[in-house]
């Protein structure tokens, strides 16, 4: 596996005077010894999924491993940029083929799902149009009924009004 990594540090300025009594001449390279050992602890804790689907989380543990490493050398971690990280051929490979299986599975998940809603909407549009269809059909039925029983009732008042018409034609001759 390789990883490529930025950082910057920056040297605690009260603690100076204990960074040169280390005795450390070119203190950069010790700085580089840490952050390779520290960097390789935290990534030798995650498996190779990991760093795909994880990869921020992991990238702020380096940073926060290196930090509290660089502060016993008297430095501190002040930015951290995990920026490539290559696999052995075999784990991407592996890694890929999973991911893409999950994501078809998902997308299978999705496809039935939507199947599903298609089908419940095709089930209430019909039982809608059902609803409709009957209330329609009652709603015929009753406004005949209301213009038969209007007719009725408009016949039966033309029939007295012509028995008083005749009641009053008798009577008038």
């Amino acid at each position: 596996m390789t990883l490529e990594v930025a950082f910057q540090y920056r040297l605690i300025e009260e603690e100076l005077a204990d960074l040169y009594a280390m005795n450390i001449g070119n203190y950069e390279d010790i700085f580089m010894r840490i952050a390779r050992d520290s960097i390789l602890e935290i990534a030798g804790t995650y498996e190779a999924t990991t760093y795909w689907l994880q990869r921020t989380e992991m990238g702020e543990k380096m940073k926060e491993n290196l930090d509290m490493q660089l502060r016993e050398a008297h430095a501190e971690c002040i930015y951290f940029q995990l920026l490539t990280i290559a696999l052995p051929e075999v784990y991407e490979d592996a890694i890929v083929k999973t991911q893409v299986e999950t994501q078809t599975y998902q997308m299978k998940q999705y496809e039935q799902n939507a199947t599903i809603i298609r089908k419940q909407i095709s089930v209430l549009t019909s039982e809608t149009n059902q609803a409709i269809i009957g209330i329609n059909a009652t709603a015929t039925a009753k406004a005949y009924n209301l213009t038969m029983s209007a007719n009725s009732i408009a016949r039966n008042n033309s029939i007295i009004t012509e028995k008083e018409a005749y009641k009053n034609v008798e009577l008038v001759r």
